[in-house]
């Protein structure tokens, strides 16, 4: 029975260019297949011919992290929680061994971790911020209220806006630098 005006008449099919199709295709699977990460140690061990999954347990990573941690079960009905039995980190190394791309990680953190605490953070300040602090905490110390009501403080800041501003101040060189 054919469609009445009514309902949008007959339907006409969608039309497709198929020129280049099967080449776009083909291109957007192999970007698939591909390893879209920064890490260099899963790069480098990541398998095209293999699926996602496998390629992670081959290399001793998890794909599903509720899988791999297990939470406490409640039941819906009577609301009562089944405990379950948590290993502990050591215990859990001993039972497997990581493989080379999980080492490999490791590695690659605790250096990144070394760098970081190397280098402490020191907080970058506009001169006429610590132009500002430098005269106020010569003028009224740690009172942050008289701050606030001082005329050199053109900005209107409040006592707390103060009080944020000299706290990062005092973590910068700039104070490091007038302490000695």
């Amino acid at each position: 029975m054919p469609r009445s005006v009514k309902h949008g008449g007959k339907k006409k099919s969608a039309y497709r260019n198929l020129k280049n199709f099967r080449a776009k295709k083909l291109k957007s699977h192999k970007k698939k297949k591909e390893a879209n990460t920064s890490c260099k140690a899963v790069a480098d061990a990541w398998n095209k011919s293999e699926t996602m999954k496998a390629n992670l347990k081959n290399m001793g990573l998890s794909d599903d992290v509720n899988q791999l941690i297990s939470l406490p079960k409640a039941n819906l009905v009577t609301g009562e929680t089944i405990d379950v039995e948590m290993m502990s980190l050591d215990e859990a190394k001993k039972i497997q061994k990581p493989t080379k791309v999980v080492s490999q990680i490791e590695k690659e953190q605790q250096s990144k971790t070394a760098k970081n605490s190397k280098r402490p953070e020191f907080k970058r300040l506009l001169p006429r911020d610590v132009e500002f602090c430098n005269n106020m905490i010569a003028a009224h110390g740690l009172d942050f209220e008289a701050m606030a009501r001082d005329h050199n403080n053109l900005n209107q800041l409040t006592a707390k806006q103060i009080e944020r501003r000299i706290n990062t101040f005092k973590r910068s060189f700039r104070f490091q630098d007038t302490a000695e």
